[in-house]
């Protein structure tokens, strides 16, 4: 996915998918272990596939607009 040709996008989710991995390690894996780093891994997996579906969502709009 090229992001539907924003800059901003792919930063924004870069940035969002670090940060919800790493709160999610730092709470879970001390508490949890190894099954804290998997269910961190798994937050982190659902935060990028919002951040897809949101930058997705917002280039069809732009599309439905222009056309």
């Amino acid at each position: 996915m090229d992001h539907a040709g924003s800059v901003i996008g792919p930063l924004l989710a870069f940035a969002l998918l670090a940060a919800g991995s790493a709160i999610a390690s730092w709470l879970l894996v001390p508490v949890m272990g190894l099954k804290g780093a998997a269910a961190a891994l798994a937050i982190a997996a659902c935060v990028q596939i919002g951040g897809m579906c949101f930058i997705l969502r917002r280039a069809l709009q732009r599309m439905e607009v222009a056309g």
